[in-house]
């Protein structure tokens, strides 16, 4: 908890958690850029590199076993802790609550979790699920870090690997574990500077909607000289903002554009809407799959309906809900460490990373077929 109203000291500790939050973020870009690789480069150097020794599904089934850390990621680890309370005589949801108050945030806004929300979701997942049911999905759960590393085990030994390919998995392995730990702080750490926001808006009476879009120099004016950001500022921001930056020097320079800049530099990177839907396969229980679409932004304001293909940009824990509920996944955007790539593995449900204008074409209630060899999708 934070301590002192006065302007003082809520500029010092604003200080101390802006530093560690930015220590978490930025020292930690570099593993992002695995995405990259490993959804233009990794199958093809992995073929090259095995002298086309094998097949298609070996490809993807080796490129998805060996690249993720034999470990429970922060949510497998949530859903493990929860379904031991569910199947306690006296569930203590205080402890989830604790300790996963946090699980649903996304990189805007936080939504605090309390007992109250555990215990009422213990009561929907029995409702759904046997006592057995739970039972299974939770050895499922804990058998999983010994079932990976046996498996790991049993491809490192295959002589289709050369070296340089087994110092690659090394490293993405690595990068699996960094991503996995920097999201899991990053989305306490919106708790603890929305916790922030919410003192500073009450002593500068600035509405906490209007500091979120201030940027960290600016709060910091704000407390020490009371200088305010112009609303109309603020609103150009909320409506498109582009933050770039490059090295410059020892350092890196930065800039934030809105408006028309803004919009020119957006543009650069969006996708063309013409061509076909093609990305990379991320988990593949059957060879193809069909069903109706869902294009879903915003899981907190849109409702998703159970058993449809969940369609985003890319998946965060928020999303975790709707992904349990979806009979498939495609994205737009991530790698085979990717956050949507990891937990339809762990769900085992059909998923397509890397579509680039999967949310553009696909509209609600289209059927579309996902072959999963090849990771093109057709709408039929």
């Amino acid at each position: 908890r934070f301590h002192g109203n006065d302007r003082s000291s809520l500029c010092n500790q604003y200080n101390r958690v802006y530093a560690a939050y930015q220590d978490v973020v930025t020292h930690a870009v570099m593993p992002e850029a695995s995405d990259i690789y490993t959804h233009n480069h990794l199958l093809a150097d992995l073929r090259k590199e095995s002298g086309q020794s094998f097949s298609s599904e070996e490809i993807t089934d080796v490129a998805l076993t060996l690249s993720s850390e034999p470990m429970l990621s922060f949510i497998e680890a949530h859903r493990r802790d929860f379904l031991r309370e569910c199947l306690k005589p006296k569930p203590d949801w205080k402890i989830i609550e604790r300790h996963y108050h946090w699980i649903q945030n996304n990189y805007l806004t936080p939504k605090y979790l309390n007992a109250e929300y555990f215990q009422k979701q213990a009561r929907i997942l029995k409702h759904k699920k046997s006592r057995m049911e739970i039972r299974k999905e939770l050895l499922s759960l804990n058998t999983k870090t010994s079932r990976m590393s046996q498996r790991q085990k049993e491809l490192l030994k295959s002589p289709r690997l050369t070296q340089k390919t087994l110092q690659i998995f090394a490293y993405l392995r690595h990068l699996s574990r960094w991503i996995d730990q920097r999201k899991a702080h990053m989305m306490q750490a919106v708790y603890y500077i929305d916790l922030l926001l919410q003192k500073i808006s009450s002593l500068t009476d600035i509405p906490k909607s209007r500091l979120g879009y201030y940027t960290p120099e600016e709060i910091i004016k704000l407390l020490r000289e009371e200088k305010t950001v112009p609303v109309k500022i603020l609103a150009s921001r909320r409506k498109l903002s582009v933050y770039v930056t490059w090295p410059k020097g020892k350092g890196i320079g930065e800039a934030l554009f809105t408006g028309t800049n803004a919009a020119k530099i957006f543009k650069l990177f969006e996708s063309s809407q013409a061509g076909e839907i093609k990305g990379m396969v991320a988990c593949a229980p059957v060879f193809s799959f069909k069903g109706k679409v869902q294009v879903v932004l915003n899981p907190h304001k849109e409702k998703f309906i159970p058993c449809r293909i969940l369609v985003t940009t890319m998946t965060r824990p928020d999303f975790v809900p709707l992904m349990r509920a979806a009979s498939a996944i495609i994205t737009d955007e991530g790698g085979i460490t990717s956050h949507a790539a990891i937990i339809s593995r762990e769900l085992r449900i059909p998923c397509v990373i890397g579509a680039k204008i999967a949310t553009k074409v696909l509209k609600d209630g289209q059927v579309v077929e996902m072959d999963l060899k090849t990771g093109e999708i057709e709408v039929v």
